[in-house]
């Protein structure tokens, strides 16, 4: 028996063309920037993340391997020009010491899963989920993972939960897996409950934060930039052959500012078996 401990991170970037006024991406870089060193995940699954973003983090971490497309990835969108042929990222880094990537992909959340930028359920905006097979170089054992960005509203969140029950089982082919992301939902709502469930009426996944009995009273991850907890929508779930060590939500900041309008989640996560 051998187990493989990783240092997972999920961060809701808070895209970067917005107008947060003194909170703009160029303004909070640095303090983004700093924040994940500290952190210093193995993995970091991150939502609303553009290429230039992605591009900085690369740059300051350059042992890390970087998957995914963007929600508009090869598609003209004029109606969002900061996003043509491109846009909102679900990006999945890895520290590549570590870690080789056997094979990724990604998803669209509507009824043409494999069309880029296509939409279905009453989302205005296209969303993507990211996954990766990932292998430890130190022990050879593969897991995947997946990465995601939730709209809102119904149908919309009823149709992409049944989505992820039918492809992550099949993506993830029986591997262990961490499914990560920003759902824009609280932990007691109907995905929550589906994605927990056995199969298979679910996928049989557990919530790191609830296994570790942390209490849900102040434990939300947005904050639109004021550090104070709003609602806790952005989630670690892992398959049984993960045992959650510890999770905690990232406060980190510099003189009252914050890298981001989301805390991250950093989880110390063991992969158990032989």
């Amino acid at each position: 028996m051998h187990s493989d401990r990783i240092r997972f991170v999920t961060f809701n970037v808070r895209c970067g063309p917005s107008e947060d006024g003194p909170n703009h991406w160029d303004m909070r870089k640095g303090i983004f920037l700093d924040a994940l060193g500290q952190m210093a995940p193995h993995i970091l699954a991150v939502q609303e993340c553009y290429p230039f973003q992605g591009d900085e983090i690369g740059m300051r971490f350059p042992n890390w391997g970087r998957i995914g497309v963007g929600r508009y990835h090869g598609v003209d969108a004029p109606e969002r020009q900061c996003e043509s042929r491109s846009g909102e990222h679900t990006y999945i880094f890895f520290d590549a010491v570590r870690y080789q990537a056997d094979s990724c992909g990604a998803f669209w959340h509507s009824d043409t899963p494999d069309r880029p930028a296509s939409t279905s359920w009453g989302n205005d905006l296209p969303r993507v989920t990211t996954w990766a097979v990932l292998r430890l170089r130190s022990s050879g054992r593969a897991f995947t993972v997946f990465n995601t960005h939730y709209h809102w509203d119904e149908p919309y969140r009823r149709k992409t939960t049944d989505l992820h029950l039918e492809r992550v089982p099949r993506i993830a082919g029986g591997l262990p897996s961490v499914f990560s992301g920003d759902f824009n939902l609280p932990p007691d709502c109907e995905t929550h409950a589906r994605f927990t469930a056995d199969a298979p009426e679910g996928l049989g996944l557990r919530d790191a934060w609830r296994l570790l009995g942390r209490s849900e009273e102040g434990a939300g991850t947005s904050h639109s930039f004021t550090g104070k907890p709003e609602n806790r929508i952005d989630w670690i779930l892992v398959s049984r052959e993960f045992s959650p060590l510890s999770i905690e939500k990232v406060g980190f900041q510099r003189q009252g500012r914050f890298p981001s309008d989301h805390f991250p989640v950093l989880a110390e996560l063991e992969l158990r078996g032989e």
